[in-house]
């Protein structure tokens, strides 16, 4: 398959050289850095979008950059290929929600937003329409909430996934990616703990129905800026499951 990137960072850095080893072809990168083009080799680097004739000949492109990247390409992206978002806290703009599910109607290619480090999606999308309430809580770190160190235990937002999708857009991609496959980031609830006494990233997962629930809490080390070390195993799964279906 033939793939493009947004964003050439360290997860997507992971992502194209595993696609790459399976012997899929990385056609474009579009950042404003040239590093993830030179780490990979002769791969074509963009500021924006590429032709119209770059696009329509790729089947997929991978968003690992940031929120203001899917909403300046991700309608662009879809008219010519599938598209994979990572950087999900986007959709808390209802209207940019909107037009990218109009996007996915009319032009019928397919928006997928990746897991990161999280888990059970699949069964929250079988169950949504019995779901009661959802509660995500994420532990990270002063460092990793890009704030100054402190002593004690923080509790740093209690709130909508909306809310906190807006104040904290870098650092709760799983929050949105859950409440866009659930309830929604108004009926889904969010909570930020900065934790100083902590090496690793958490996160705590309440799901309630009527007559069912379950409750997750996993665990990653940091491996820079904001992710943990799952993400990129888990977002590298993700994209080959949607290529082998292709």
């Amino acid at each position: 398959m033939r793939i493009g990137f947004l964003g050439t960072g360290r997860i997507a850095t992971n992502v194209a050289k595993a696609l790459k080893d399976d012997g899929h072809d990385i056609i474009f990168a579009v950042s404003r850095s040239s590093k993830f083009a030179d780490d990979l080799g002769s791969v074509p680097h963009f500021t924006l979008l590429p032709d119209r004739d770059v696009m329509a000949s790729v089947d997929l492109v991978v968003e690992a950059a940031s929120p203001g990247a899917v909403e300046a390409f991700g309608v662009d992206i879809l008219k010519a290929s599938d598209l994979c978002v990572l950087s999900t806290t986007a959709l808390r703009n209802a209207e940019l929600e909107q037009r990218l599910t109009a996007a996915q109607a009319s032009l019928g290619h397919k928006m997928t937003l990746l897991s990161g480090g999280i888990v059970a999606i699949d069964a929250l999308r079988a169950v949504g329409r019995d779901l009661v309430s959802i509660e995500i809580e994420t532990t990270k770190p002063p460092r990793m909430w890009g704030i100054e160190d402190h002593s004690e235990i923080k509790v740093l937002f209690v709130g909508s996934t909306r809310d906190a999708s807006t104040l904290f857009e870098r650092n709760v991609n799983v929050h949105a990616t859950l409440a866009y496959y659930s309830l929604g980031f108004d009926r889904c609830q969010s909570r930020l703990v900065s934790d100083p006494n902590t090496g690793s990233l958490t996160q705590r997962l309440k799901v309630r129905g009527e007559d069912f629930g379950w409750d997750l809490e996993l665990f990653s080390t940091p491996i820079g800026g904001v992710s943990g070390s799952l993400t990129p195993r888990m977002t590298i799964q993700t994209v080959r499951e949607i290529l082998a279906q292709k």
